[in-house]
């Protein structure tokens, strides 16, 4: 195990590109070997590993986890259908990928992704916390047309003011989550004028 601490921190820290290397050794090895190696290319970003983990990712909960740091705007449409299709074990991780695919683009571009990903979908309800987090004013307009409970709940993880009434208005039916959401907008909007006064 201390070996493999130390190696691990030197490969972390190594400046030069390994991502060769670690494409190579991911097919290569197997087991716990194949896990630390899922890792390490998560940690360092390795995009060429990408198609090799998908790969695994069917059966390896490990390489699941790890596609959220080997995905990116080109894995798009691979992620969704993954999303869409996914056990209910695995959406989150497959929401995180998908969240990761994204991450490069601006918020529009964010939206739109997700939202023509989410209009091809059968589970659209997997998709709506990602679109709440584009925090475009489209998303809100979007999940508030949706009106359901999940898509108002989704509204939670957006920072777009315009998500505040939709939540109030759940506030006021007796929502929790939603009076928690109030609380925190309020909390902002004090905590912004506070900063603005000092």
């Amino acid at each position: 195990t201390d070996n493999y601490n130390e190696a691990t921190a030197a490969l972390l820290s190594f400046k030069g590109d390994i991502s060769g290397k670690v494409t190579e050794a991911l097919k290569a090895t197997t087991g716990q070997q194949q896990n630390r190696l899922l890792q390490l290319a998560a940690t360092k970003c390795i995009k060429s590993a990408a198609p090799i983990v998908f790969d695994l990712a069917k059966d390896n909960t490990v390489a699941l986890s790890a596609l959220r740091g080997v995905v990116g705007k080109n894995d798009i449409s691979k992620v969704a259908g993954l999303l869409d299709a996914a056990n209910a074990a695995q959406v989150g991780d497959y929401q995180k990928a998908l969240s990761a695919s994204i991450k490069s683009l601006d918020a529009k571009q964010q939206y739109q992704a997700v939202s023509d990903a989410m209009k091809k979908a059968t589970n659209k309800e997997r998709f709506y916390p990602i679109l709440a987090a584009t925090n475009t004013n489209e998303s809100v307009e979007e999940l508030q047309k949706i009106g359901s409970q999940t898509a108002i709940n989704a509204l939670l993880r957006s920072t777009n003011l315009k998500a505040a009434a939709p939540l109030l208005n759940a506030a006021k039916a007796g929502d929790e989550r939603a009076q928690l959401a109030q609380d925190m907008y309020f909390y902002r909007i004090k905590k912004y004028i506070g900063a603005f006064a000092a």
